[in-house]
């Protein structure tokens, strides 16, 4: 199966599909301010703000952006997006599998990432409070690991499209 996309095409896909980042972010940090404001000792705020101007810096990106900065962008959002769901779990608490509500650092973390890559192995499962913060966590994953894969495709079909140009020309 040979796919010749133009370049337009692929920047047309990219921004199909940061149109879907936009409202999971915008919705992320919505819910993540909420719970800052009922703890006073969160730094809520200075993350929203380094989210958004990461998320940002990779929407904004041109194709004369290396791929290794967008990558280290979306790498730290990931970090901080996983590390932020973590403090909102603290906050409300996860469920065990004896039922026993659970706040410690450890446990949040790992259910925050097994939640952000969907992989939901069952031990630990959220509270009736945290079941809308996992499902968008879960939904902010999806369209995460969407982004990343475009991303790194369109960079991959472009340096084809350039060692094409390359053969061509000798």
């Amino acid at each position: 199966m040979n796919i010749d996309w133009s370049l337009t095409q692929l920047r047309g896909v990219m921004f199909s599909l940061t149109a879907l980042l936009a409202p999971m972010a915008a919705g992320f940090y919505g819910v993540h301010l909420s719970y800052s404001i009922l703890s006073p000792r969160s730094d809520a705020i200075l993350d929203a703000v380094l989210m958004f101007m990461l998320a940002a810096l990779v929407l904004v990106s041109s194709r004369r952006m290396f791929l290794v900065v967008q990558m280290t962008a979306l790498g730290v959002l990931l970090c901080m997006a996983v590390w932020t769901y973590s403090d909102i779990y603290m906050r409300i608490g996860i469920l065990d599998g004896a039922s026993n509500v659970v706040r410690d650092r450890e446990s949040c973390l790992y259910f925050s990432v097994i939640t952000f890559t969907t992989v939901g192995y069952g031990d630990y499962r959220p509270t009736l409070d945290a079941r809308m913060v996992a499902a968008t966590e879960a939904l902010t994953g999806y369209v995460f690991f969407g982004v990343f894969i475009s991303m790194l495709s369109s960079y991959v079909a472009v340096q084809g499209q350039q060692m094409m140009k390359g053969r061509h020309r000798q």
